[in-house]
């Protein structure tokens, strides 16, 4: 999970780019599916840091079901965003096309919400 968290974090470094910001104030309806993203990915990285700390009680003997619950959870969270992120990055924003819906229909389908 520390991964998809650390490719998460390079994807959301990459909207800084010009062309990026460019496309995200043409097609402002993506902004906020981005801002979303961005803070359900901050909630991701502390409730990971959390679930981390479960494990390093020595005063419980259920932290490994406490861990691996939370832990379940936590990767739910943090696989959306990496999927969400990396698909409105590669799917809509770099697709190329001048409208991104004309060339993936998955850009209308996209969502900051966790289902």
């Amino acid at each position: 999970m520390g991964a998809i968290l650390s490719h998460t974090s390079e994807t959301i470094v990459m909207f800084n780019y010009p062309r990026i910001q460019e496309f995200l104030k043409r097609y402002n309806k993506y902004k906020p599916i981005f801002i979303k993203l961005k803070d359900i990915y901050s909630k991701a990285k502390h409730d990971y840091n959390l679930t981390l700390n479960i494990l390093k009680q020595n005063y419980t003997d259920n932290n490994f079901c406490k861990f691996m619950l939370k832990f379940v959870e936590t990767h739910k969270i943090a696989t959306h965003v990496y999927f969400n992120m990396d698909n409105l990055r590669f799917k809509c924003i770099d697709s190329g096309s001048s409208i991104p819906e004309t060339i993936n229909p998955y850009c209308t389908k996209l969502t900051s919400t966790i289902l």
